[in-house]
């Protein structure tokens, strides 16, 4: 498997384990129990937890039964990770919902797509979404117009001008799939269909503070590249959730 380090090996990778490998009630509140003013129930639930150490057990497989390419930790370009698969020398690229727009058609690909397996009986989640992004303007002078900019932006019609724009998943429950289906790519309208029936938990990615996010990545790493064992990476992501709390 081929994928670009630092957006699929340690961000959506470990994103999907975490919601296959955690319950419904763990992954909400390994999202939330790093803050000051999570609840004791929250806190009770720890990444040294087995479901929280079998997350990096399931990175840990992945490197020891050879199925991330040799030398993956220094592959940090999609185009190289594509074209090691397009030219027949890994088995398979990973990437996201944006490769159900057309990514692989010019290698003459029949795309489809799958959901990571679940881990256990308890797994949480199919579809992870992102949270919802914020606008940001400065202000010059024209307030009240670059309201009504805006406005229009996150407006329903905004939101599918955009979602045609860059063919990806749109970013508004309310559009309805047939309308979708005049300008975006069948395996995409599937898609909104997949999160409409299965729901679309946030990502981990997308919920927790930059920092805690970026110690995440690098215990992922240490991980994959045998620098930390399961059960030493979970500690670490203890250790850093209850300084969290602390402000």
């Amino acid at each position: 498997m081929v994928t670009l380090y630092d957006y699929g090996m340690v961000n959506h990778l470990p994103d999907g384990i975490l919601m296959r490998a955690l319950g419904q009630d763990e992954y909400y509140a390994l999202l939330n129990n790093w803050a000051p003013e999570s609840t004791d129930e929250q806190r009770s639930y720890k990444w040294t937890d087995a479901n929280g150490v079998r997350v990096f057990q399931v990175l840990e497989e992945i490197v020891d039964r050879g199925l991330a390419s040799d030398g993956f930790a220094g592959l940090t370009d999609d185009t190289i990770a594509r074209s090691l698969f397009t030219s027949g020398r890994a088995a398979m690229y990973q990437t996201g919902s944006w490769g159900g727009s057309g990514q692989l058609e010019q290698d003459n690909f029949e795309v489809g797509y799958f959901y990571y397996p679940p881990i256990n009986e308890e797994s949480y989640g199919q579809v992870g979404s992102w949270l919802a992004n914020c606008f940001v303007a400065f202000d010059r002078g024209n307030l009240e117009e670059t309201k009504q900019v805006l406005a229009f932006i996150g407006s329903r019609e905004g939101t599918k001008i955009y979602s045609e724009a860059n063919t990806a998943p749109p970013g508004r429950s309310d559009i309805p799939t047939d309308e979708l289906a005049e300008f975006l790519p069948a395996q995409i309208v599937q898609m909104v269909k997949d999160a409409d029936s299965a729901g679309a938990p946030p990502l981990f990615e997308s919920a927790v503070p930059p920092d805690l996010l970026n110690l995440f990545k690098r215990v992922v790493g240490e991980v994959l590249n045998d620098l930390a064992t399961p059960e030493e990476a979970a500690q670490q992501m203890q250790d850093a959730w209850e300084e969290a709390r602390q402000g």
